[in-house]
């Protein structure tokens, strides 16, 4: 990690939203109230992290996966980590469980997307929504919390943390499923 990169974590701890409310930005709700804020002021800032998404795994890693992955063991990795190091390490995926996810992979929204319930999307397959298409979602969203008292709720607090936000990663795009265009939820 460059000294950069340090620096601003560093002064991410500092100032984070992470600390006003973990438990109610790390939700699916807050993704799907207003996901193109929740990417820029939460996700890409926080989690996808260029540096965190370089990482490299260490010693005890490779220890790790040799125990895993001797066949004269049984022995299967239960971690909470969801910074993958532990599969570019090696081991098994088959004697891998990766209880909170992992960073780089998604899932979609869509209530009856195949990329929903068993498959997930890498970051790499992500499409992204046209201007029409993210206006034509946020519509939707306007008519659901018209309905849904809890989820507005939701939506003007998330509002406030995210002004209180000193650090932003701009978007250009909102991340969408290729499938059903659907805005996606990263599989942690």
């Amino acid at each position: 990690m460059t000294p950069e990169e340090e620096n601003h974590i560093r002064e991410r701890e500092r100032t984070a939203i992470w600390d006003a409310k973990l438990e109610l930005l790390a939700t699916r709700d807050a993704v799907i109230v207003d996901p193109r804020n929740w990417f820029s002021h939460f996700w890409f800032d926080t989690h996808h992290v260029e540096a965190f998404l370089r990482a490299d795994p260490n010693e005890s890693h490779y220890v790790i996966a040799a125990l895993c992955n001797d066949p004269n063991l049984r022995v299967t990795c239960i971690t909470q980590n969801v910074d993958n190091l532990h599969r570019k390490a090696g081991i098994d995926p088959d004697k891998l469980v990766e209880i909170h996810g992992r960073i780089g992979y998604y899932r979609c929204l869509g209530e009856d997307c195949t990329y929903k319930s068993y498959k997930y999307l890498e970051a790499q397959d992500l499409e992204f929504f046209s201007d029409q298409e993210e206006e034509a979602y946020y519509y939707q969203v306007e008519q659901l919390l018209e309905r849904d008292y809890s989820l507005k709720k939701i939506k003007n607090i998330c509002q406030r943390l995210y002004a209180m936000d000193k650090h932003v990663v701009g978007i250009k795009k909102l991340p969408c499923c290729p499938e059903c265009r659907t805005p996606v939820i990263p599989l942690v």
